[in-house]
């Protein structure tokens, strides 16, 4: 059988996506820290990561959650840092890696908290951003938590909103 149009067949299987209708205003340059700077809590859904830069944005915030997308993108020291037993915590703190050392610190503390997505795949990149005056700012586009994500190695698209609506949603 010979298709006939490229999109012959595709189908949402009739579910409704969740789309947002923004507006758009302007485009800035940024640089990440100017992105995520001026606010209190952070809560972050994304597919990948990359442990270091993990480590680079949650230490700007006085709390911090992470949703992991995937089980199968978690690398193995995150899968020991979301232990909550002793022993495993003891094992990585024999390592030198200082963002290791410092994720531990925070979860064993209770300013951060690892979760992993199980029975559906998460692909949303999400950066919710909350200050203790009120202030929110919601972040988004294809960016995961990632160095070559957010330090210019590739190409992205990222969109952030200002203001309580987003924070809502």
């Amino acid at each position: 059988m010979v298709q006939e149009n490229l999109f012959e067949g595709t189908s949402n299987n009739g579910i409704d996506l969740d789309v947002v209708r923004s507006e758009f205003l302007e485009a800035q340059a940024l640089t990440w820290q100017e992105l995520f700077k001026g606010f209190d809590k952070i809560y972050v859904i994304t597919y990948s990561t990359a442990m270091s830069f993990v480590w680079e944005v949650v230490r700007l915030y006085d709390y911090a959650e992470i949703i992991f997308g995937s089980e199968e993108v978690i690398s193995e020291h995150f899968y020991k840092i979301m232990a909550h037993q002793e022993r495993t915590i003891e094992n990585i703190k024999e390592t030198t890696n200082n963002s290791k050392l410092n994720l531990i610190e925070r979860v064993e503390e209770g300013s951060l908290k690892l979760y992993v997505a199980k029975d559906d795949l998460s692909h949303e990149k999400i950066y919710i951003l909350e200050s203790y005056d009120g202030r929110y700012k919601v972040i988004t586009g294809s960016a995961n938590m990632s160095n070559a994500a957010f330090k210019g190695y590739q190409r992205e698209n990222i969109t952030y909103y200002e203001g309580e609506n987003a924070y809502e949603h």
